[in-house]
């Protein structure tokens, strides 16, 4: 998990952490949460956060 201050190793698996999450996270893949509240725009199959790529 990656936040603002830090990287975390989760041992849970996503469906899970995803199930704990506030509604606002959204799972884009079966690797990747994100926070909708962050992303700028979403073209194709890519998920841009302030210009940078985050899922393919």
């Amino acid at each position: 998990m990656v936040t603002r201050e830090a990287r975390h190793i989760v041992y849970r698996r996503v469906k899970d952490l995803k199930n704990s999450l506030p509604g606002y996270f959204q799972r884009i893949h079966h690797s990747y949460i994100v926070n909708l509240n962050n992303i700028d725009k979403v073209e194709h199959n890519q998920v841009y956060r302030l210009s940078t790529v985050v899922g393919q």
